[in-house]
């Protein structure tokens, strides 16, 4: 039984995985999700399954274990229901087209593990395309019993997509589920969509054979899951009325993660992809866009990724900013934050249905070229081009081009919250420690600004918000320092500009504890730097 629902499942993740990458040639997913076992254990097995998206046969092709130890991992490759074929360790070729399936195996050693098992294909000509979401997890554990649990998703729709009928509207994913290893505590919980949050809402609740639940709806529950046994679930999905959830099906997921109480590590995982229509009214192009940045560090694929994540602001006068946590274009720094001033270059399609921005970037960042189209019906999209900096710059982090996602952020961009709504003083809060304050006017002007911690004592800004539409929670950012000591790099004397926007759900006052995020580049493009502030409403 397990041998048939996982061919199912691998399926059913490459179908609903290989459109989204239209630039990969090789594409690989996994199932199940997630295994674990005991240092000096048994195998523990999983299913590849790839497809040659190309136009040229694909020679000498195996999986390679990744950072599992080579000497305990090996491979045979299987037909289309998962039934061995050919010999233990032995390469292939996939023809144009083809699909070819293969058996993994992961002996525990005598150490710990815990990692992911991303089930990569390399060939003579190129690497399958690394995918996150796609992946597996596999924990060794140091010594004991513990759950694990094969768990397999089906959707409506019968192609593991979750397909929601419109904007707001409601999906569901069945799941089911058996323990091959022993009894043990389960805490069972849909995952929130990390890359970008807010999209929906989920709940779970066990089912009985009519599929229908057995327990309250909830973010979670916890379950004692005996050995051998069989259980099944309902995931309940609930789309943002005013946010489209464009079809990235590796990358936008719903996933129900199975995890032991008695170590926090999952035991089992299962996942669909998620898509709704766009809202009934068109939306503004203009806005917060949550991103997501790949770019593959050779040129036989993208098997090993670099990935970022991040917003995007477009305004309505078209000034764009992209700002990231700094996995790609960091260099130095811990985050990057690139913009236009006024308008990027053919701004006056910005305001269109399908809108396009193309700029090139100060020194500040290592790209030299965007490309990015814009619909708030199918978010954005659009790939950049490699450094042209001399290597070795602090800045000369991409070698070559990559691809970027984003989506509009509809339950952000939609919040009435006029500038005089910002009154008042505010917490600069890092970690959980209040490092500064900072006071706006009914104008959003700031009266006055400093940091207290120590080491910045005496630190002083100053500056102001300005909102150019008064029904978009998007605004723009000017920041002064003081020339005097104590503001330190990369303050000091410095004048920054960025945009920022209300991080709370609810519309009307913002709330004591409600969240104001400030993204911030330096004005002079040879000494840009990129950060972020988190401001708390005291």
């Amino acid at each position: 039984m397990i041998r048939t629902l996982c061919t199912i499942l691998a399926a059913g993740l490459l179908a609903s995985g290989v459109s989204s990458s239209a630039n990969a040639q090789l594409f690989t997913s996994i199932a199940p999700e997630a295994r674990t076992s005991i240092i000096n254990g048994p195998a523990v097995t999983y299913f590849a399954s790839s497809i040659n998206s190309g136009s040229e046969t694909l020679t000498n092709c195996r999986p390679v274990p990744g950072p599992f130890p080579a000497a305990n991992f090996s491979y045979q490759t299987v037909d289309a229901g998962n039934q061995l074929t050919g010999a233990p360790n032995t390469p292939v070729y996939i023809a144009p087209g083809a699909t070819q399936g293969f058996l993994l195996s992961y002996t525990p050693g005598a150490v710990p593990y815990a990692d992911l098992v991303d089930g990569r294909i390399t060939c003579d000509q190129r690497d399958s395309q690394y995918t996150p979401y796609l992946s597996g997890t596999l924990a060794i554990e140091n010594s004991g019993q513990i759950p694990d649990i094969i768990a397999i998703s089906a959707t409506p729709s019968g192609d593991g997509v979750i397909r929601l009928n419109r904007a707001g509207g409601a999906g569901v994913m069945a799941v089911a589920a058996v323990n091959i290893g022993v009894a043990g505590e389960v805490r069972i919980a849909p995952q929130s969509l990390g890359t970008f949050p807010a999209l929906a809402s989920f709940e779970v609740c066990e089912t009985d054979a009519s599929a229908q639940c057995i327990t309250q709806r909830a973010s979670s529950l916890t379950v004692t899951f005996g050995a051998n046994e069989v259980r099944t679930f309902a995931v309940f999905a609930r789309g943002n009325a005013e946010t489209n959830i464009p079809f990235y099906p590796d990358i936008i997921r719903v996933r129900l993660v199975l995890t032991a109480t008695s170590t926090g590590r999952p035991v089992g995982l299962t996942s669909a992809a998620l898509t709704s229509p766009a809202p009934a009214s068109p939306s503004r192009v203009a806005g917060l866009y949550g991103m997501f940045f790949q770019e593959p560090q050779n040129a036989r694929g993208g098997s090993e990724e670099r990935l970022d994540t991040g917003l995007m602001a477009v305004f309505p006068d078209g000034r764009t900013y992209l700002w990231g946590r700094g996995g790609i274009f960091g260099g130095n720094h811990s985050e990057w934050l690139s913009g236009t001033s006024p308008a990027p270059i053919q701004n006056n399609r910005i305001l269109g249905d399908a809108s396009l921005v193309h700029f090139s970037a100060g020194a500040g960042l290592s790209t030299v070229d965007w490309t990015i189209n814009l619909s708030p019906e199918l978010g954005s999209n659009g790939r950049y081009n490699g450094s042209d900096l001399p290597d070795g710059s602090e800045f000369s982090t991409i070698t070559q081009s990559g691809r970027l996602r984003g989506v509009w952020m509809g339950n952000m961009n939609q919040r009435e919250t006029p500038i005089d709504s910002l009154a008042g003083q505010w917490s600069v809060v890092s970690g959980n420690q209040i490092v500064g304050n900072m006071t706006f006017d009914a104008q959003g002007n700031l009266t006055s600004g400093a940091f207290i911690v120590g080491g910045f004592t005496g630190c002083r800004f100053s500056g102001g918000l300005a909102q150019p539409d008064e029904t978009l929670n998007l605004f723009s950012l000017q920041l002064s320092f003081s020339s005097q000591n104590n503001c330190g790099a990369p303050f000091n004397g410095n004048n920054f500009h960025g945009f920022t926007a209300v991080d709370v759900a609810a519309a009307g006052a913002i709330p004591s504890g409600g969240r104001m995020v400030m993204f911030l580049q330096d004005d002079e493009p040879s000494e840009r730097s990129g950060f972020s502030l988190l401001l708390v409403k005291s």
